[in-house]
């Protein structure tokens, strides 16, 4: 399932953004986040077991330069952070970042940037 991330939010961003869901029988398996901006796109990547995450990954990509303007033919990941949870009910996880962000901050933690990610899922496909 495909949902327009503006309308889930209410935010406006300058390259919109998208919601996938993918669920097995009446659990989600799979969500994926991307969210367009003037200077790229962040995705947030949630693969679920029983409910609980078990792996994010969250990218930064941005645009290209050229002659001193921004290339949008030309997009590049500049940042990956995988979380592997071995535990989520006991903040069990291990995490590998490359990279750096140029543009995007860091959500305070791996379980509101994952909290809120579900609970847009959630709604979405309730709605």
């Amino acid at each position: 399932m495909v949902f327009d991330w503006v309308e889930l939010t209410g935010i406006t961003t300058d390259g919109g953004g998208i919601l996938k869901v993918w669920r097995n029988e009446k659990q989600i398996r799979k969500i994926v986040e991307e969210i367009g901006l003037s200077y790229g796109r962040i995705r947030t990547i949630i693969y679920l077991n029983n409910g609980n995450p078990i792996k994010i990954i969250e990218t930064e990509e941005n645009f290209g330069r050229k002659n001193d303007e921004l290339n949008y033919e030309e997009l590049s990941e500049v940042y990956r952070e995988i979380i592997y949870v071995f535990d989520w009910e006991n903040d069990n996880a291990e995490i590998k970042r490359t990279g750096k962000r140029n543009m995007s901050e860091g959500s305070c933690s791996m379980y509101e940037l994952a909290e809120s990610v579900m609970e847009r899922a959630e709604k979405a496909i309730k709605e």
